[in-house]
């Protein structure tokens, strides 16, 4: 396991044998680490363990012809149920951070079936229109910031312990 773990978008990540699911150790430290979310969606997983599991979704898989926002969701879910097995934890809190074209579309009943397969509380972040070169998304156990690619702005969440139930935001 890492400290700090960075995942690519699926499209960056497998031609350079990258990561674009994982895990981090349990530690007050760790982080995921998101670079450029743009169309994507970022979705990271708290356990109470304190391990936090990430993925970084697109909107078309590597080399796919068409988009698939069902489909894409779905395999990064599958993979960081995976991975929660395989290190042990219950989930506490599910975060997915990315622009409103996930929010609008196929997302609704996809975010919907993350949390119930999980029963963590949510935390949602929208980007809309207002990161047009996308953000960089870090996640801590207890921390989210959300940072413009374009002039680096950021919004901080120094809270998330506090983040009960669900709760959906405009980063900008």
């Amino acid at each position: 396991m890492a400290l700090r773990v960075e995942l690519l978008e699926p499209g960056e990540a497998i031609p350079r044998g990258r990561g674009y699911v994982g895990v981090t150790d349990a530690s007050p430290n760790a982080e995921l680490i998101f670079p450029h979310v743009d169309s994507c969606l970022a979705l990271a997983l708290i356990l109470d363990t304190g391990r936090l599991i990430g993925g970084h979704v697109p909107q078309q898989w590597h080399n796919a012809p068409e988009k698939n926002y069902s489909g894409c969701i779905a395999k990064i879910l599958n993979l960081m149920e995976a991975n929660r097995l395989r290190v042990g934890g219950d989930p506490d809190l599910l975060i997915v951070a990315g622009h409103g074209n996930w929010w609008h579309g196929d997302l609704g009943a996809e975010a919907g079936t993350a949390m119930a397969r999980w029963g963590a509380d949510f935390f949602g972040v929208t980007t809309d229109d207002n990161a047009p070169k996308g953000v960089n998304v870090y996640v801590k156990p207890n921390s989210l910031t959300v940072e413009r690619v374009h002039d680096h702005n950021r919004r901080v969440w120094n809270n998330l312990a506090g983040m009960r139930g669900t709760y959906k935001t405009s980063a900008f």
